[in-house]
C-alpha cells in the first residue's frame, strides 16, 4: 500500500513539472507586446508636395508637413520618378513620426507619406522590435506593416521568420503565415531556446489573445511536442499568461537533462492551462480526450497512465489541491529491474485536499482496482490516505492474495495458492499493519471456505480474528481425504468467534461451536484445531466444554472430544454418556465414534476393563 501511495505522489509531482513545457510557448507574444503606450495612428490628410528635385547625390533630408512630425533620413542618392514617387537609394535610413525607423537598399514613398515600399535588406525598427526582409510595405493610412516575400523579426526575447507577415498598428494585430518559425529566449533557467513552428500565427493585442495553428510543433533542447492548434490569453499587463489551450492530437515530451535524466510524455486531444484570476500563477491544468502519460526515470523505473480526462488544481504556493482523472482512469508504476507493476484504476481517480487521500471510484461494470504482483483489491470505491498510507475499500469488496504474498499463512489456507476474500468493507492500517474486513465476509481457497461478519488480519504477527452474529456466525468449511476409504470428506465448523495463533499454529473457535462431518454433528463451548507442518494441514481437533455428539439414533455427551480427521474418528472423554434411542443409556470412560462405518466403541478402564461395539 505504501508503494502505491508513494509512486502516486511522485507521479503527481512530475506531471505538474511538465506544465512548464506548454507555458513557455506563449512567450512568443512578447514580440508584439513591446510597448504598453502606443499612440493611435490617424489617417493623414493630403498636403502640397515638397519641391521636386530631378536628382541629388548623397543626401541627408528633413521633410516637414503641417500637423505632422517631420520625416528625416539619409541615403546615397534620392530622386523623384515620373509618377511623383520619391526614391531614396543606397543604405537608406528614414525615421517616420519620430519613432519608426526604416532601413533598406531602396525606399520608395509618396509625397504624402501614406505608403512606403522597402526593397533590398529591408528593416523596420521600433524600440527593441524589428522586422526584416527583402521587401516590406508600410501603409500609413491603413496602419499596416506587411510582406509576402519572407520576413524575419526579433525582439528582446524572440526571433523568427515567416513567408508572410502583416501587422495592423491600430488594431494591434499580428498575423504570420506560411512556415512560421519562432525562437524564444525564455525567463526559465534553460540554456536552450524554445522553438515553435506552425502554418499560421495571430495575436490581437486589444483582447490579449493569440493562436498558432496548422502542424504546430515546439521544442527546447531534447524536449518537444506538437498540436494542431494553440490558443493563449495574457493578463492585462501582458507579462503573464492567463490561459493556454492546445487542441488536436496534442503530444508533449519534457526531458529533464543532467545527471538525473527524466523523460515525461503526455498525449491528449486537448490540454488547457488556467492561471488564478488575480494572481499570475498556474491554477489548473485540464486535459480532455484520450489522455495518456508516461514518465521514464534514470533508475529504469517508469510510470504510465491514461484516462478520458485529467484535471490538476493547484494552490497559490504551487502545491496540489485537487487531482481528477475521469473515465476509465489507470495509473501504472513499473519497477525497472524486476518489471513488476503496481496498478491503480477506476472510473475516476480523485484527490481533494480536505480528504488527504486518493479516491478511486468505479462506475457501472467498471470497478475501482488496486493491484500488484502480491494482491488485487476491487470495490465500488477505494480511498488511499496519502498521509498515513491507510486504505479503505467500500461496497462489493473483493481481495485476491496471490501465492507467496505474505510472510505468514492465513489460518488453514495455504501460501502456495491464491486466497479470495469478499466483504462489504475493508480497511487497512499501515501503522498497525492490519486488515479489517466487515459485512458478509467470505474467504476461500479452492474448497476451503471461511465466512464471518468481521475479519481482522495482522500482517506483523500473522494473527487472525473473526466475529460472527446470531444470523451470520463464523463458519469454516474445508475438505479432507479419508485414509481408510480414500474418499473426499467435508467438515463444516461454526461459532461466534474464531482466532488464529501462528506461534502455536492453532485455530480457536469459541462461543456456540458446532462441527459437522458426514452424518455426525458435534457441539461444544470451544474447539481447537492444531495445524501440521504442511501448509493447510490439519493435525487434530480438540473440542472442550459440554461436548455433544449426535449420530443417527445416538447422542454422546462429555467434556472433551478429539477428532482425527484423516481416520474419521471422534473420541469422547470426560465421563462420556451415550444415549441410544433403542439401546438406552450407555456409560464408559471413552466413546469412539467411527464416522465412516457408523460404529461406536464404548471403552471402560480400571479393573473391569471392557470394550463393546455398537452398530448404528
Amino acid at each position: 500500500m505504501a508503494n502505491i501511495k508513494h509512486n502516486l505522489a511522485r507521479f503527481l509531482k512530475l506531471i505538474i513539472g511538465g506544465i512548464l513545457l506548454f507555458i513557455v510557448m506563449v512567450i512568443a507574444v512578447n514580440f508584439i507586446s513591446y510597448s504598453k503606450r502606443r499612440p493611435e495612428v490617424k489617417r493623414i490628410e493630403n498636403k502640397a508636395p515638397p519641391e521636386k528635385t530631378e536628382k541629388m547625390e548623397r543626401v541627408e533630408f528633413f521633410e516637414e508637413k503641417e500637423g505632422k512630425i517631420p520625416l528625416e533620413g539619409e541615403a546615397l542618392e534620392q530622386f523623384i520618378d515620373d509618377e511623383g514617387l520619391l526614391h531614396s537609394v543606397g543604405n537608406v535610413w528614414i525615421k517616420y513620426k519620430g519613432k519608426y525607423e526604416l532601413y533598406a537598399d531602396e525606399i520608395v514613398y509618396d509625397q504624402d507619406w501614406t505608403h512606403f515600399l522597402l526593397k533590398g535588406k529591408a528593416k523596420i525598427r521600433y524600440e527593441e522590435a524589428a522586422l526584416e526582409g527583402s521587401f516590406l510595405e508600410y501603409d500609413t493610412e491603413a496602419g499596416v506593416f506587411k510582406t509576402d516575400e519572407n520576413a524575419s523579426f526579433s525582439s528582446e526575447r524572440i526571433t523568427g521568420f515567416a513567408k508572410e507577415l502583416i501587422y495592423f498598428i491600430e488594431d494591434e494585430r499580428l498575423e504570420l503565415k506560411n512556415q512560421v518559425y519562432l525562437e524564444l529566449t525564455t525567463r526559465l533557467d534553460s540554456s536552450s531556446p524554445m522553438i515553435i513552428e506552425g502554418d499560421r500565427f495571430a495575436y490581437l493585442r486589444t483582447i490579449r489573445k493569440g493562436q498558432m495553428e496548422g502542424h504546430v510543433s515546439f521544442s527546447q533542447g531534447e524536449s518537444h511536442g506538437s498540436a494542431d492548434y494553440i490558443e493563449f490569453e495574457l493578463f492585462p499587463e501582458e507579462e503573464h499568461v492567463r490561459s493556454v489551450l492546445l487542441k488536436g492530437n496534442v503530444v508533449g515530451t519534457l526531458v529533464e537533462e543532467g545527471d538525473r535524466r527524466i523523460e515525461r510524455r503526455i498525449r491528449a486531444d486537448e490540454i488547457k492551462l488556467r492561471a488564478f484570476l488575480d494572481f499570475p500563477k498556474i491554477h489548473a491544468l485540464e486535459a480532455e480526450g484520450h489522455c495518456f502519460f508516461t514518465f521514464l526515470f534514470p533508475s529504469g523505473n517508469s510510470q504510465h497512465g491514461e484516462s478520458d480526462s485529467l484535471k490538476f488544481i493547484l494552490n497559490r504556493q504551487g502545491g496540489l489541491r485537487e487531482f481528477h482523472a475521469l473515465g476509465q482512469a489507470r495509473l501504472v508504476d513499473v519497477d525497472g529491474e524486476t518489471k513488476e507493476e503496481r496498478v491503480v484504476e477506476g472510473e475516476s481517480l480523485v484527490i481533494v485536499e480536505a480528504r488527504e487521500g486518493l479516491q478511486i471510484k468505479g462506475g457501472g461494470d467498471y470497478k475501482a482496482i488496486l493491484s500488484s504482483k502480491d494482491y488485487e483489491i476491487t470495490a465500488n470505491e477505494i480511498i488511499l490516505d496519502t498521509e498515513k498510507n491507510n486504505l479503505e475499500a467500500i461496497d462489493q469488496v473483493k481481495v485476491i492474495l496471490n501465492p507467496g504474498s505474505g510472510e505468514n499463512s492465513m489460518g488453514f489456507f495455504s501460501q502456495d495458492k491464491s486466497i479470495f476474500i469478499t466483504a462489504d468493507k475493508m480497511r487497512y492500517s499501515a501503522e498497525q499493519k492490519r486488515f479489517l474486513f466487515s459485512g458478509g465476509i467470505k474467504s476461500w481457497q479452492e474448497k476451503e471456505i471461511l465466512m464471518a461478519e468481521e475479519l481482522s488480519v495482522d500482517q506483523k504477527t500473522g494473527k487472525i480474528g473473526c466475529i460472527g452474529t446470531a444470523d451470520q456466525p463464523v463458519k469454516s468449511i474445508f475438505s479432507y481425504e479419508s485414509k481408510s476409504s480414500g474418499e473426499q470428506g467435508r467438515v463444516e465448523i461454526s461459532a461466534q468467534k474464531m482466532s488464529y495463533n501462528p506461534e502455536e499454529k492453532t485455530l480457536i473457535f469459541s462461543d456456540g461451536c458446532s462441527l459437522k462431518a458426514r452424518d455426525v454433528l458435534m457441539s461444544s463451548q470451544s474447539l481447537h484445531i492444531y495445524l501440521g507442518e504442511g501448509q493447510g494441514e490439519m493435525r487434530k481437533f480438540i473440542a472442550k466444554g459440554k461436548v455433544i455428539i449426535a449420530q443417527q439414533l445416538s447422542e454422546g455427551r462429555g467434556e472433551e472430544a478429539h477428532f482425527d480427521v484423516e481416520n474419521e474418528t471422534i473420541v469422547l472423554l470426560g465421563n462420556p454418556v451415550l444415549n441410544h434411542k433403542n439401546k438406552g443409556k450407555i456409560e464408559g470412560d471413552k466413546l469412539t465414534f467411527f464416522i465412516a462405518d457408523d460404529r461406536i466403541i464404548v471403552e471402560n478402564q480400571g479393573q473391569e476393563r471392557s470394550l463393546s461395539t455398537i452398530k448404528l
